[in-house]
C-alpha cells in the first residue's frame, strides 16, 4: 500500500533542492503534490512529472506575499476540498559580514525562511482543523541549530522556524496535527553551490571544505532528506509531534575535526 495515498500535499521551494525531492518521493506514494514556487520554471517540472502519471500541479506564489498564499491555498481548497500535508522547504541564503549586512538583504531572508513558513502553516491549519488530523513538516537547517560566521541572518530565520514548529506542536496537537521540523545538513542543492560562490572558490573545493566538517564526511542527496520528511508526512509518524530531526551526518553533534586521526 502505498504511504500517501489519497493525500493532497503543498509544497513550498518544490521547484529545486529537497523540495523537489520531496515532490517526487510523495507523488511516487500516492499524493497529490502541489509544487509552490516563484519560478516559471515549476510549471515544466509540472509536466515532467504528470508524465511519469503522477498527480501533480504547479502554482505560481511568492509566499512572503500574504494576498498570494491566501490565493494559493483557496485554489487548492476549491479544486481538492482539503490539505492534509504541508512542506515548507523553500529558503534562500545571504552572506556577508553582520556588520556589513543590509536590511533589506536581512528582510528578505526573513519573509522567505520564517515569514513564508508562518503565512503557509497559518492559511493551511483551518482546514486541517476541520479534518480533524493533518501534518506540517518545516525545513530548516543545521544552521538552525549552531550558528555559521557571515550567515545571521539564515541562522536567525532558521532558528526562529525550529521554535514556530514546536509552538505549533502545542497549540494544534490537540486537535490532531502534528508539527515536526528537519534540519539538514549539507545538502547537494543549488543553495550550496551558491555558498561556494559567495566564497570566491570553485564548487568542487566548497564541497570538499564542508566535507570535512562532516563525521560522516560526505554531504547529503536531496532525496535521503525527503525520505525522513516522507516518514513525518505518513501515519508511520503518528506519535512524533514538536520533533526536531537532524538530518546531517553528525554534524551537530558537536565539535569534530579529521585532525583526532583513525581509529
Amino acid at each position: 500500500m502505498l504511504k500517501l495515498e489519497g493525500k493532497v500535499a503543498i509544497i513550498t521551494g518544490g521547484t529545486s533542492g529537497i523540495g523537489l525531492s520531496v515532490c517526487e518521493l510523495f507523488c511516487k506514494e500516492g499524493a497529490t503534490s502541489i509544487i509552490v514556487g516563484r519560478r516559471e520554471e515549476g510549471r515544466n517540472i509540472e509536466s515532467s512529472l504528470r508524465k511519469k502519471g503522477y498527480n501533480v500541479n504547479f502554482i505560481k506564489c511568492d509566499i512572503s506575499n500574504e494576498a498570494e498564499v491566501k490565493a494559493m491555498v483557496q485554489k487548492v481548497i476549491k479544486e481538492y476540498k482539503k490539505i492534509d500535508l504541508l512542506v515548507n522547504s523553500a529558503g534562500i541564503v545571504k552572506v556577508n559580514d553582520t556588520h556589513n549586512f543590509l536590511l533589506k538583504d536581512w528582510d528578505e531572508v526573513f519573509r522567505i525562511n520564517l515569514t513564508g513558513a508562518f503565512l503557509c502553516c497559518r492559511e493551511v491549519i483551518p482546514y486541517m482543523l476541520k479534518e480533524g488530523k493533518g501534518s506540517i513538516i518545516n525545513v530548516s537547517s543545521a544552521s538552525g541549530i549552531r550558528g555559521v560566521p557571515k550567515l545571521a541572518a539564515y541562522c536567525a530565520s532558521k532558528a526562529g522556524l525550529i521554535m514556530l514548529t514546536k509552538v505549533l506542536a502545542l497549540e494544534y496537537g490537540p486537535y490532531g496535527i502534528r508539527t515536526n521540523c528537519v534540519c539538514p545538513g549539507p545538502v547537494d542543492t543549488p543553495m550550496l553551490k551558491e555558498l561556494g560562490q559567495y566564497s570566491g572558490i570553485e564548487e568542487r573545493e566548497a564541497k570538499e571544505n564542508v566535507k570535512k566538517n562532516v563525521p560522516l564526511q560526505r554531504i547529503a542527496n536531496p532525496m535521503e532528506i525527503a525520505k525522513v520528511i516522507l516518514f513525518l508526512a505518513s501515519d508511520e509518524s503518528s506519535y512524533v509531534n514538536g520533533s526536531i530531526i537532524a538530518v546531517d551526518g553528525g554534524l551537530t553533534a558537536g565539535s569534530f575535526t579529521v585532525s583526532i586521526g583513525k581509529v
